[in-house]
């Protein structure tokens, strides 16, 4: 069986479908997006949840009245129920990420630390005018590269 999709005057089989993706270059993109649909397909969300998520969905600039978000809806040839679906499909994956990675993200953070630390810099504080103007003139000398500087109490 053959399926076929009518864009404006023209009919597209699936497979002319699929090479206008690519040659478009909108393959990789409808694949990631696949990919995180069947990632987050066992997301459970609360009818309380779904309620924040679209009242947040909507607070963007671009929703601020019917108008506008019918307009939306208009542009992107959808109905309110698959605007609906986006918002949800928004915090499905919000709560994916922090499901998935969350525990590990400030031990991995913190295990890799030592290597992004590039420069460790300190802030001297001195009532001395003459010291501080010193330290002004020296102050590249205060910020070194992985160096300890000696603090004083």
């Amino acid at each position: 069986m053959n399926s076929y999709i009518t864009l404006g005057d023209r009919t597209l089989s699936a497979s002319e479908l699929l090479a206008l993706m690519t040659q478009y270059q909108m393959l990789p993109q409808f694949l990631k997006e696949h990919a995180i649909d069947g990632a987050t397909q066992g997301i459970v969300l609360t009818p309380e949840e779904e309620a924040l998520a679209l009242e947040q969905f909507l607070a963007q600039p671009q929703f601020r009245n019917e108008a506008q978000r019918q307009a939306w809806l208009n542009y992107y040839h959808m109905d309110a129920k698959q605007l609906t679906a986006i918002a949800l499909r928004q915090l499905r994956l919000e709560k994916f990420k922090h499901l998935t990675w969350d525990v590990h993200i400030e031990t991995d953070f913190l295990k890799g630390k030592a290597q992004l630390d590039r420069f460790i810099c300190s802030i001297l504080r001195t009532k001395n005018a003459e010291l501080a103007q010193e330290a002004q003139r020296g102050r590249t000398k205060l910020c070194r590269p992985r160096a300890p500087l000696l603090r004083r109490a």
